[in-house]
């Protein structure tokens, strides 16, 4: 019986361990993501802005 409960505990404590590197790998991963997503975000506004910036120019000096 004490066999069956420490195998049991270590069965608890190795998925616990097993979760957390999981949520901790999720939670980088989730968060190397968003940072693409914002580089990604401001890579196209600052393309957007030049180009409107480029359009202003030739409206003015047109």
């Amino acid at each position: 019986m004490a066999m069956i409960r420490m195998l049991a505990i270590g069965i608890d404590i190795a998925l616990a361990i097993g979760i957390g590197i999981g949520y901790c790998c999720w939670a980088m991963l989730s968060v190397i993501a968003t940072g693409i997503g914002i580089g990604i975000g401001i890579g196209i506004l600052y393309w957007y802005w030049e180009l409107l910036l480029e359009i202003a120019i030739a409206i003015g000096v047109g």
